[in-house]
């Protein structure tokens, strides 16, 4: 799973809402989260401009994440975690 996808996850974000939000096809987003195009540049400052992900590093978009990673990411979002522990746990074993 790459970091943009963990991202919608935890934030309950559709593809569509997402692609609504910089502007792109949902199948954009869906061609980026099943890595079949990387995700451009200009894309990833858009997503690292949006408030619900103001506060994540910009190489978390495209990075495949470890467990370790789905932690790390998880810890910087606080008002996520009481919401969705439990499903998170169920969902990737953490």
């Amino acid at each position: 799973m790459i970091g943009l996808q963990y991202l919608l996850f935890i934030h309950d974000i559709k593809y569509n809402q997402l692609a609504h939000m910089i502007n792109v096809s949902p199948v954009t987003i869906s061609d980026w989260l099943a890595e079949r195009r990387r995700i451009p540049l200009l894309r990833i400052n858009q997503l690292s401009n949006l408030e619900i992900f103001k506060d994540i590093d910009k190489t978390y978009f495209q990075l495949q994440l470890s467990t370790l990673d789905l932690l790390h990411v998880f810890n910087f979002i606080p008002h996520i975690q009481n919401k969705n522990h439990i499903h998170l746990r169920r969902n990737y074993d953490l």
